[in-house]
């Protein structure tokens, strides 16, 4: 997920990993951090990492960086892996957990976004390479709290449905 597409990410991250669960060894309760399938991850950034599962990303209660403390720098990492792990030092906020996993929720994009990680390792497939390209996606600006369109800078939402069922 190069380009923040808000929460339409999300649907396609939840698809991968249902793709993954069928065709992998990889069930909902394995730990994330794993270096069969997050080598990126490791060496944790916080020790507390170590326990996050696949569950805990679905739920958003991981402790992972919620919105709300990387919304100001979202796009402006230059190692998308490194960000999301919590390896990039201009982007700390990463890095730390801001709950232990299980005792809070978070709303989290950072979190998700180790599920594109975790596809790409697995599959071989570069994050990259468009699942579908809708016409209009280049333009997807859905960012910040003020959400207004012209016609034409979206996909309709039959578009946004193909997406998250490739």
């Amino acid at each position: 997920f190069r380009r923040y597409i808000s929460s339409n990410g999300k649907a396609v991250a939840m698809t991968l990993l249902g793709i993954l669960v069928q065709e992998s060894e990889i069930v909902l309760d394995a730990n994330l951090y794993d270096n069969r399938w997050l080598p990126e991850g490791l060496p944790l950034s916080d020790p507390r990492k170590e326990s996050i599962t696949f569950h805990q990303i679905l739920k958003h209660t991981s402790g992972i960086c919620p919105e709300s403390e990387h919304e100001a720098g979202r796009d402006e990492w230059t190692d998308y892996a490194a960000w999301i792990t919590g390896h990039d030092n201009a982007w700390p906020q990463t890095a730390s957990l801001y709950f232990d996993p299980d005792a809070g929720q978070g709303y989290s994009s950072v979190g998700f976004g180790h599920l594109s990680l975790v596809f790409r390792n697995l599959t071989g497939l570069n994050r990259r390479i468009p699942l579908a390209a809708p016409p209009g996606t280049d333009q997807i600006l859905l960012q910040g709290r003020q959400r207004t369109f012209q016609r034409g800078q979206h996909p309709p939402s039959s578009e946004t449905v193909r997406c998250g069922s490739v």
